[in-house]
């Protein structure tokens, strides 16, 4: 067997290969033309992303110009071909960029996969590698993102620099993705056009690092409103069908990967890490006339989903959970009633839970009270990666709550992960532009 370094060097020796299509690639009739011949692939125009990936298989995502009808090959590390499905996928827009969405399954846990994607015409080969990951190992580095603002990317190299350094085998993804809306919209408190947030979606994918870098890494993700390109949107979005299909078809999370449950919206849950995690949709069914913010199909599901593990939980919102600003949207302050049911259910259940949720743009540990659901825990807020910063906007007293507080670029990691049936304990790390332990604390939660 080659060893992995062995592996990456002969494959990085094939990026010079033309290389010959394989999968079971749908390409739409319209694009099987001779224009295609006419253009020339962009350099490094091509963005990747590893989407909800178990064991044994994964979802990636590819953005390639619309005429590459590109050749895709899969291989092992025997330099085995391995078997795909990829589709394209057809928003009704005409742009010039498309994306392709490729299933993986019957993987091996543990080694390295590269993907070739070629344009047999300029003999223009991009090469990316990736692994499957092992939900049942606790001794992983989980890092917790949310809000990448193009318009604010000053220190966007810094900051995924530093993201790459700090090794994470897995990123949860809490919102704010892509900023799909312009400043305009948002003061005239409209959602943008259509085609005008796709171009962001392809404007963010090709110039953030994330997307180029050659060792990808698995993105389970929720959305929020600037994905939807709608500041504080809710269940009034006029496109809001057009975008979870958009979403979710570069950032993937569905059922054919098996560890996989889905939810109604965009929703899902996972059991990994010794944990039943559940990542929550906050748009697509609230509704701020009705007080709604889950809906109730949402309640239902989740309850559901409780029921069916004794595992302790994780329960990602993209919005904060508690009340601590009249601005910033929280469950709490938009839903009072619903956060009342919702936070009846995690009671009733006596497992011990976490609450992690992004936003407002400053990262922090927040105790939440036994009075709540019968037993402290904490919320944990990880934002912004890089956009406008809180600055001390929500910096609290430790008296009341607040253990930990950053309000400039960071994200945070989750690792030294431990839970039993009664308890969860976790270190959590934030990292900033300017400190690899902005703040650092081991977090324990017990029934």
């Amino acid at each position: 067997m080659y060893s992995r370094r062995h592996f990456l060097k002969l494959t990085g020796l094939l990026g010079l290969i033309p290389l010959a299509a394989r999968g079971q690639i749908e390409l739409p009739e319209e694009d099987n033309d001779q224009h295609a011949k006419s253009m020339v692939f962009p350099e490094d125009r091509i963005a990747f992303v590893q989407g909800a990936t178990d064991a044994h298989s994964t979802l990636l995502s590819i953005l390639v110009h619309k005429k590459t009808q590109p050749n895709i090959k899969i291989m092992d590390m025997f330099f085995q071909t391995v078997p795909f499905t990829a589709v394209r996928k057809n928003f009704g827009l005409d742009e010039d960029f498309v994306v392709y969405q490729i299933f993986l399954d019957g993987l091996r846990l543990g080694e390295d996969y590269a993907i070739m994607v070629s344009d047999p015409l300029y003999s223009d080969v991009k090469i990316r590698y990736f692994r499957t990951l092992d939900l049942n190992n606790k001794n992983t580095k989980i890092a917790l993102l949310s809000c990448t603002n193009h318009r604010n990317a000053g220190p966007k190299s810094t900051m995924f620099r530093k993201l790459f350094r700090s090794q994470p085998d897995v990123i949860f993804y809490n919102g704010d993705l892509v900023y799909g809306n312009s400043s305009l919209d948002t003061y005239l408190n409209r959602p943008a056009k259509i085609q005008d947030a796709y171009k962001i979606y392809i404007k963010t994918l090709l110039e953030f690092e994330l997307y180029s870098q050659k060792n990808l890494i698995p993105i389970f993700a929720a959305w929020d409103d600037h994905d939807l390109a709608y500041n504080n949107s809710d269940v009034t979005h006029p496109y809001k069908d057009f975008y979870l299909d958009l979403f979710r078809s570069i950032f993937s999370a569905d059922s054919r990967v098996k560890a996989v449950s889905q939810g109604p919206g965009s929703s899902f849950s996972i059991e990994a890490f010794g944990l039943q995690i559940f990542f929550f949709d906050t748009r697509f069914f609230k509704n701020k006339k009705k007080e709604i913010f889950l809906g109730q199909n949402q309640l239902d599901w989740m309850k559901k989903e409780l029921a069916k593990s004794a595992l302790p939980k994780m329960l990602v919102l993209s919005q904060q959970l508690l009340y601590y600003s009249f601005i910033a949207e929280s469950y709490e302050r938009n839903a009072r009633k619903e956060f009342n049911e919702f936070i009846s259910a995690i009671k009733n259940l006596q497992q011990p839970t976490l609450f992690v949720t992004g936003d407002v743009h400053y990262s922090q540990i927040q105790h939440v009270s036994e009075s709540l659901v019968g037993y402290k825990t904490y919320e944990i807020t990880s934002s912004a990666m890089f956009s406008g910063s809180a600055g001390r906007f929500g910096k609290r007293k430790e008296s009341d709550g607040q253990i930990a507080y950053y309000g400039y670029p960071n994200f945070v990691t989750l690792e030294q992960i431990k839970t039993d049936a009664d308890s969860i304990e976790m270190h959590i790390n934030c990292i900033s532009e300017y400190s690899d332990k902005q703040f650092s604390k081991t977090i324990k939660v017990d029934i």
